[in-house]
């Protein structure tokens, strides 16, 4: 990816943090107050958590992130805007709650860590920031130990193409050009005063899948759901498991899992709600 996309895409989400942080979407005071935790179809997805490494890469501000350490994980935290790094740190300090926050792009992960991890986790609104898709599972599969899996939860493809009024007006395919998204507020507040464009890239169900192979994971599963969490509802939702393979061999528990989501509405453009 050129450095003007990282960068512009970096200080986009800097600008975002301040107004995420006060939104009714994130509701920050209320986390605080432990009114949110992991929803039922997460913690079925990871399982028993207590003792495990977990990264959560992309993490944005951490509340999903301290989520899984009161879980009992032992979790790391890496995201692109450091501002949020900020704010995540702040808040697991007042929810008194250990998790290593780090800054950093999400396909040099695998550098700025130095450890692996039981399960690698890449959550709701992710793809579209990543232009290269096989790169990116390349990181995953170099943090996980031998049994590792690794959880991604996203939005269904088939959401870029509608527009507000729900008729498709975009291409299911694309060219991996980037697209370039004018600031008009944020999904968590419309009025958000954000002044830095973004840059997007759309992948279909076989360029995710294509890219999992790529990299060298097996896939296991990929499943849909009926349900999502964006402030205007869903449609759809998959997971789906992939087994990572060591140098020599697949080993029965090396596995990764991955989810996407649809609605009924296109969601608003760079969607991250944790």
């Amino acid at each position: 990816m050129q450095p003007k996309y990282i960068e512009s895409n970096r200080k986009n989400w800097n600008e975002r943090v301040p107004f995420h942080m006060t939104s009714e979407l994130y509701a920050i005071e209320d986390f605080k107050k432990g009114k949110r935790e992991l929803r039922p179809f997460e913690k079925e997805l990871f399982g028993h958590l207590k003792g495990k490494k977990v990264v959560h890469l992309m993490c944005h501000i951490g509340l999903d992130t301290i989520s899984l350490a009161k879980e009992g994980a032992e979790v790391t935290g890496l995201d692109l805007a450091d501002d949020a790094i900020v704010e995540a740190k702040k808040l697991a300090q007042e929810c008194k709650v250990k998790v290593n926050f780090v800054a950093g792009n999400v396909y040099e992960a695998d550098k700025i860590l130095t450890e692996k991890f039981d399960i690698v986790y890449l959550s709701y609104g992710v793809l579209c920031w990543l232009n290269d898709l096989t790169k990116l599972f390349e990181v995953v599969k170099n943090l996980l130990v031998p049994g590792g899996r690794f959880v991604l939860i996203d939005d269904h493809p088939f959401l870029a193409m509608l527009n507000k009024d729900l008729q498709i007006e975009h291409a299911y395919f694309s060219n991996n050009e980037p697209e370039r998204v004018e600031p008009e507020g944020t999904y968590a507040d419309r009025t958000a005063d954000i002044k830095t464009e973004s840059y997007q890239w759309w992948h279909n169900v076989a360029d995710i899948i294509n890219s999992v192979k790529a990299a060298g994971l097996t896939l296991e599963s990929f499943n849909e759901y009926p349900f999502g969490f964006w402030p205007r509802g869903c449609t759809a939702v998959q997971h789906c498991p992939v087994r990572r393979r060591s140098h020599r061999q697949i080993h029965a528990t090396d596995r990764a899992d991955h989810s996407e989501r649809g609605w009924d509405e296109r969601r608003p453009s760079g969607s991250r709600p944790g």
